[in-house]
C-alpha cells in the first residue's frame, strides 16, 4: 500500500497530511527526521512544506484575533494531550496511512476565510440582539410613571418641555398640531419617549425593516423604516447598561421630532430627599427666613424646579412666595405638591406676557443658524442636538448653584442650623455630580472636532467664590458654542478656544469644594 505518491523518476514524496503533522510537531521523531533528510534534496517537497507551514501561521493568527472578540469559557478547556498519547499510530513506517485529501488547500482557504470574518468583526461587527429582543428587555426595564420627570421635544425650529407622561385621555391636548402627528401615525404622544411606546408601534406594522448597531458611549441604536404611514422612521438609543432611553428621532413625512430627557430631577425616587426640620416653638409660626427659603428651595429641587424654569421664590410681606410663568398646568400642580409641606408658602402662576412670547428663547434658533455653520456639518443633525441638550443642562446646573450662593452668602449660610448647612451642601453636591456627568457627555459630543488638552490646575476656595468660577467658565464655553454653531468667527481659531474654555470648566468642576463650609 502506497502511502505516498511517486515523481516520474519513482522517488515517493510524502503525502499533504504529513507535512501537515510536521509543521505541528506531531509526528515521531524517527520520521520527522526521514521527513527532513528527504526535503533536504527535493525542492518540491519543501515548497509545499513552506506553503503549509504559512497556512497555518495564517490561521493561527485569524484564531488568536478572534479569541479577543469571543467571551471566556466557563471553565477551563482540558488538555487532550495524555489522551492523545495513548492513541494508537504507527512509528515504523516512513509513511503514515492518510487520507488523500488537500490539506494545505484546506488550511490556506479557511485562513483566508477567517481574515475576512475578523475584518468583518473589526470593521461592523453586528450586535447579537435583535430590535424586538431590546425593545423587550427595555420594556421590562422601564421604571414606573415619575411625575417630575420631564422630556424636551424638539420640532419645526422649537423647543418644548413637558412631562414625560400626559394625562390627556389621547386627545391634542396643549400642542394640538404636534399632537396630530403622533396620533395619525398611531404613535403614544402621552408616552412617547420610551421603549414601550416605540414598540408598540413598530409591532403594528406591517412592513418594517430594522436595524440594530452599538454606539459609542455604551448605546444600542434601534432604528426602523417602514413605507406605510406617516412615520417613515424611528429611531431610538438605548443605554447599553440600564436600557434607559437616551434620546429618539421620529422622522415624519415632511418633518421630523427629536426627544431627549430634560434635565431630570437630582434626587430620584429610591434616594431620601433633603429635608430641613424647623425649629419647633411655640405660638404662630415664625416669621419666614433663611431656613424656610431653603426648605422651599430644597422641595423644588426635589422635582428639578430649579434648573433654569421660569419658577421664583422670594421672602416678601412675612411668607415665602413662590411664583411661576408659562408652566402647564401639570408642572403647576407638580410645584404645588412639592411645596405643600412647608407652611407659611404662597404660590402663584402666570401667564407669559405677549413680549416674553415674542422674545422666545434665544438657544431654540441656534440649532437653526447653526444648521449653516461648520460646527453642524461636521457633527450632523444628531450631534448637534446633542450639544444643545447637554450644553443647556451644564448652564442650568451652573445658574442652580449661583442662585444658591446669592441667596445664602457667608453671612446668611452662618445664621443656618448644622442641619441646614448640610442640606445645602447636599444640594450643592447634587449639583456637581450632575454637572459632572453632563460635561462628559458635552466633551463626548463634541469629540469629532475638539483635541483633548491637558487639564487645568485650579486652586480650591470657599464654595461661594468657586460658584462664581465655575458660572463664568461655563458661560464661557456657552458663548464660545452659540457663536459656532451660528456660523460666526473663524472656526479652526474657535476650536482651540473651546477646547480650552472646556478644560477650565472642567478644572473648576474637578476643584469644587465638597461637604460644608
Amino acid at each position: 500500500m502506497n502511502n505516498g505518491k511517486s515523481n516520474r523518476n519513482g522517488a515517493m514524496h510524502p503525502e499533504e497530511e504529513q507535512l501537515l503533522r510536521l509543521a505541528d510537531s506531531e509526528l515521531p521523531a524517527q520520521v520527522a527526521t526521514q521527513l527532513i533528510s528527504h526535503m533536504a534534496g527535493c525542492s518540491e517537497c519543501q515548497s509545499r512544506f513552506q506553503s503549509i507551514q504559512q497556512a497555518s501561521e495564517l490561521y493561527h493568527e485569524c484564531q488568536d484575533a478572534l479569541k479577543l472578540s469571543d467571551p471566556a469559557p466557563p471553565r477551563p478547556w482540558e488538555d487532550l494531550t495524555p489522551r492523545l498519547r495513548l492513541a494508537p499510530h504507527q512509528t515504523d513506517a516512513f509513511f503514515l496511512p492518510v487520507r488523500r485529501v488537500s490539506y494545505g488547500v484546506w488550511f490556506a482557504a479557511a485562513a483566508a476565510v477567517l481574515v475576512g470574518v475578523v475584518v468583518f468583526l473589526r470593521v461592523a461587527r453586528t450586535p447579537r440582539v435583535s430590535a424586538a429582543e431590546l425593545l423587550q428587555k427595555a420594556s421590562a426595564a422601564e421604571a414606573p410613571p415619575n411625575p417630575a420627570r420631564r422630556i424636551r421635544i424638539r420640532a419645526a425650529g422649537q423647543s418644548l418641555v413637558r412631562a414625560a407622561v400626559l394625562h390627556t385621555n389621547g386627545t391634542a391636548g396643549s400642542q394640538p398640531g404636534l399632537a396630530a402627528l403622533f396620533i395619525t401615525a398611531r404613535y403614544d404622544w402621552e408616552d412617547p419617549f420610551s421603549a414601550r411606546s416605540f414598540a408598540a408601534w413598530r409591532n403594528q406594522l406591517s412592513d418594517k425593516e430594522d436595524q440594530v448597531r452599538t454606539l459609542p458611549g455604551s448605546l444600542y441604536e434601534i432604528r426602523t423604516t417602514t413605507r406605510s404611514g406617516s412615520l417613515t422612521e424611528a429611531v431610538l438609543a438605548l443605554s447599553a447598561i440600564d436600557f434607559r432611553p437616551i434620546r429618539e428621532t421620529l422622522r415624519f413625512r415632511g418633518q421630523a421630532v427629536e426627544i431627549t430627557e430634560a434635565e431630570p430631577a437630582a434626587v430620584t425616587a429610591q434616594q431620601a430627599a433633603p429635608r430641613v426640620t424647623p425649629a419647633t416653638q411655640p405660638g404662630p409660626d415664625p416669621s419666614p427666613g433663611p431656613s424656610k427659603e431653603l426648605q422651599v428651595i430644597a422641595a423644588l429641587h426635589r422635582i428639578g424646579a430649579d434648573l433654569g424654569e421660569p419658577v421664583e421664590v422670594s421672602l416678601d410681606g412675612g411668607a415665602v412666595h413662590v411664583r411661576g410663568t408659562g408652566l402647564s398646568p401639570q408642572r403647576e400642580e407638580q410645584v404645588r405638591e412639592a411645596v405643600a409641606g412647608v407652611p407659611g408658602v404662597a404660590v402663584k402662576f402666570e401667564r407669559p406676557t405677549a413680549e416674553a412670547l415674542q422674545a422666545g428663547d434665544g438657544r431654540k434658533v441656534a440649532g437653526a443658524l447653526g444648521g449653516q455653520s461648520e460646527l453642524a456639518s461636521r457633527l450632523g443633525e444628531e450631534g448637534i442636538n446633542r450639544v444643545l441638550d447637554t450644553s443647556e443642562a451644564v448652564m442650568g446646573r451652573a445658574y442652580a448653584m449661583q442662585a444658591l450662593a446669592r441667596r445664602f452668602p457667608p453671612s446668611v449660610e452662618a445664621q443656618l442650623a448644622d442641619a441646614e448647612r448640610g442640606v445645602l451642601a447636599t444640594l450643592r453636591s447634587e449639583h456637581v455630580s450632575a454637572l459632572t456627568a453632563r460635561l462628559h457627555e458635552l466633551e463626548s459630543a463634541l469629540a469629532p472636532v475638539l483635541t483633548e488638552p491637558p487639564p487645568a490646575e485650579v486652586h480650591t476656595t470657599d464654595w461661594h467664590t468657586a460658584t462664581s468660577r465655575l458660572l463664568t467658565a461655563a458661560q464661557r464655553v456657552d458663548q464660545l458654542l452659540n457663536g459656532m454653531l451660528a456660523g460666526t468667527g473663524d472656526f479652526s481659531i474657535r476650536v482651540p478656544d473651546l477646547a480650552e474654555a472646556l478644560r477650565r470648566l472642567n478644572a473648576e468642576v474637578r476643584s469644587y469644594p465638597e461637604g460644608r463650609q
